[in-house]
């Protein structure tokens, strides 16, 4: 007890020293802003002044000191400690009353929380089943913040009493197997006036009624596979300004068919993008597309000839995502000159026959349907230059000799599903490659094996790995020729060791965050080595790690002093 009394006398003492040391702080202050000395005790002056009277203002300026306003800018700061991509995988799992309880713990709290930029990127998705009447008071007043709400399987009753507060800030909204009648739809519709973007898959139980209103801001429009022609009908007697429609029936029966075709031309004066899932989305492709002045076009299946003869009237286009029926032709004007984004899939098509008719295409992604078991060889004879393409998506591809050093302005090259002579000879040629920062590939297998050295990748920021059969000793040398990697994902990788993970470790002295999953070589020394030699890691991710202990894993790389996040996967 007497050592318990010391100790508050002590600190008693040393608050008593802290008010002293503030005081004569302020009084310094109101020293100079005075212009007396120092210790002068100031003599408060009291005028009576008529209200229509302005005084003289006794100061005309005041300049505040350095320190009061680095404490000033250090407690504004102090709401930026982590971006907002890490607030929201705090926060994003926590329930509607987690979060509002999390509010009331402090100001700061509050203030993180509450405000816009973070709320935005959250959203509230009420548990499966839920169901949500006039009594969901307790609900509706922890989700008025939100700006994204899910109802997923959903029972929607007399939404008119109820749903005004919680639409007044949404601007996302998806509605998914839920149970609610053309009524409540519509009544949501009305009371949400921010709503930008809807996704609606639920099969309306109540006819569609003649007089409806013009939803005004409604942008963007999925419709999903349970959405009948009644509800298709719904939506155009709406007027909606659209400028994405999504359609994903699988079959396009009459009635469909009809509605659709309807839907589509009465938004054609601002619809800029389209997206159609189906199997005969060809016969309503060539009644609509000719009305239509697309900037983005996505189809699950379209016929070559139709994209063909169509593409005069997609001018303006930037962006498309089509599976072509097979041909084994290629015509120079089958996609539109102005094309910035093109992936394709399913079709064998070759690489540079695209790039030669497209050049202003920055981003290619070709998917081969078929298996092929040609070998690719990287040459450096560059017939031409393509210097808009920037990423370039090759998934089993069809060529046997690629020269990617004619796109020298490559920042991202996915490359998978493919056989190599050797990789040594794809690394070299990634090198010469001034811009590359990104490199992914997935599924490579190399003909010969090769260890030799190739030449240094100081720009390259991130390397994934996956399925890929590396040598142990070729992936050090990556690592070791690759000093500026900030990011790395290696999963099920047969060559990587504990001895890899050392040397990655010691080489990346700039490795920020590092994927390891599905290795089943390492042991629990690769987090000591993640521990002891990444100083500046803030991110990891385990998973599927057979020989790991996972709780002590955990525990270990906790202890990391930069640690920001750490999960696993099961």
């Amino acid at each position: 007890m007497a050592d318990l009394l010391a100790r508050i006398e002590q600190l008693e003492a040393k608050v008593e020293a802290g008010f002293a040391g503030c005081r004569e702080q302020l009084e310094v202050i109101a020293g100079k802003i005075d212009g007396r000395p120092t210790g002068e005790v100031p003599v408060m002056e009291s005028r009576l002044v008529h209200p229509s009277v302005e005084p003289e203002p006794k100061i005309e300026s005041i300049t505040a000191r350095p320190e009061v306003v680095g404490k000033t800018e250090e407690k504004e700061q102090h709401l930026d400690i982590f971006p907002d991509k890490v607030w929201v995988k705090i926060f994003r799992n926590l329930s509607e009353y987690q979060l509002s309880q999390a509010r009331l713990t402090c100001r700061h709290w509050n203030q993180i929380i509450g405000r816009s930029s973070l709320m935005d990127k959250l959203e509230l998705r009420f548990p499966k089943g839920s169901i949500l009447d006039k009594n969901c008071d307790e609900v509706r007043s922890l989700a008025a913040r939100y700006t994204k709400v899910e109802l997923n399987e959903a029972m929607i009753i007399k939404a008119a009493f109820w749903w005004e507060s919680f639409g007044e800030h949404i601007h996302t909204l998806n509605l998914t197997k839920c149970r609610m009648v053309v009524a409540d739809l519509l009544v949501m519709l009305r009371n949400t006036p921010k709503l930008k973007c809807l996704a609606f898959d639920v099969m309306l139980s109540s006819s569609c009624p003649d007089n409806v209103f013009e939803v005004k801001n409604l942008e963007e429009l999925t419709l999903g596979e349970s959405v009948q022609h009644e509800t298709i009908a719904l939506f155009q007697k709406l007027r909606l300004p659209l400028k994405g429609l999504s359609i994903r029936q699988k079959i396009y029966n009459n009635e469909i068919f009809d509605k659709a075709q309807n839907f589509i031309i009465s938004v054609r004066n601002t619809l800029e993008s389209l997206s159609l899932f189906g199997e005969n989305t060809s016969s309503l492709l060539r009644i609509v597309l000719r009305t239509l002045r697309l900037k983005k076009f996505r189809c699950s299946c379209i016929d070559f000839d139709l994209l063909t003869s169509y593409s005069e009237y997609f001018p303006a286009i930037a962006e498309m995502n089509v599976a072509i029926i097979e041909r084994e032709e290629f015509f120079h004007n089958a996609f539109p000159d102005g094309l910035t984004r093109l992936e394709l899939v399913s079709v064998r098509c070759p690489l540079q026959f695209l790039v030669e008719s497209l050049p202003q295409l920055e981003h290619l992604r070709i998917k081969n349907s078929c298996n092929n078991n040609n070998t690719v060889h990287f040459t450096h004879q560059a017939s031409r230059e393509h210097a808009s393409l920037e990423v370039l998506e090759l998934i089993n591809p069809i060529e046997t000799a690629l020269c990617l050093t004619s796109f020298p302005n490559l920042r991202l090259l996915r490359f998978a599903k493919s056989r190599l002579n050797n990789c040594n000879e794809f690394l070299t040629t990634c090198a010469q490659l001034q811009n590359l920062n990104h490199l992914e590939l997935t599924e490579i297998h190399t003909k010969n094996d090769c260890e030799d050295f190739f030449d240094y990748m100081e720009n390259l920021k991130v390397l994934k790995l996956s399925s890929c059969y590396m040598s142990s000793v070729f992936l050090k040398n990556i690592f070791a020729l690759c000093p500026n990697l900030e990011t790395v994902s290696l999963k099920d990788m047969a060559g990587v060791n504990d001895n890899v993970i050392h040397i990655m470790c010691q080489k990346l002295k700039r490795l920020a965050s590092l994927e390891l999953i599905s290795l089943h070589k390492i042991k629990n020394d690769s987090v000591e080595h993640i521990i002891l030699n990444c100083s500046v890691i803030e991110n990891v991710k385990l998973g599927r790690l057979t020989r790991i202990s996972r709780d002590s894993a955990m525990q270990r790389l906790k202890t990391h002093r930069n640690l920001k996040l750490v999960y696993q996967l099961d």
